[in-house]
């Protein structure tokens, strides 16, 4: 619940919730954009954020033009320095978080230096996350009987319960999707740094 309108639908929403909601309805209906050189759909990833932050912030037509022209550059740049760095193509969200930071953090009055540490905040908190979850899959299996040699190499590990593998299974695709995140965060940063002085 909150303020702001979402684009086909009588409920109001917060900035997380509007943002979120306009972003996967455009990628839904495939109502988005395409741009050949980063082989990607970059408006997708942030028009329903800088939608939001508009309508939260009672941005004028202008302003809110500024914020999207800076998000598209950015993504469209982002998704350029990311493809050249890697050698081949990223889904769109990937450098799409980059054009949205920008495009948001612009409506938010966000300078290049809160953008940055925000950035890195991201990291370390993705880092002690990554840390959390493979202590826990080891302590399971270290309840279960297995040697640090065992869990290290993934050799004879012990019988679990039905629980305690559901509970594994769980954490192992948090672990991936946190993982995700990261090479993700790291191609931003990758990004960033062919940026500086653009």
């Amino acid at each position: 619940e909150g303020d702001i309108p979402v684009i086909g639908n009588d409920k109001k929403f917060n900035f997380m919730g509007a943002s979120t909601a306009m972003g996967h309805s455009s990628n839904a209906y495939d109502i988005d954009d395409g741009h050949n050189m980063t082989r990607a759909h970059p408006g997708t990833s942030f028009v329903g954020a800088v939608l939001a932050a508009a309508y939260e912030n009672d941005l004028t037509r202008d302003q809110f033009l500024n914020a999207m022209l800076v998000a598209y550059e950015t993504t469209i740049r982002s998704g350029a320095a990311i493809m050249d760095y890697y050698q081949y193509a990223h889904s769109s969200g990937t450098f799409g978080a980059v054009g949205t930071a920008v495009g948001v953090g612009r409506i938010y009055g966000f300078d290049r230096e809160k953008l940055k540490n925000r950035l890195e905040s991201d990291w370390i908190a993705l880092d002690i996350k990554s840390s959390q979850l493979i202590k826990e899959i080891n302590d399971i299996l270290k309840d279960a009987g297995a040697t640090d040699a065992q869990i290290k190499w993934g050799d004879d590990l012990p019988v679990l319960s039905l629980e305690k593998e559901k509970r594994i299974n769980k954490l192992e695709t948090d672990l991936k999707n946190v993982i995700v995140d990261m090479t993700a965060l790291k191609g931003v940063e990758e990004a960033l740094k062919k940026l500086e002085g653009i």
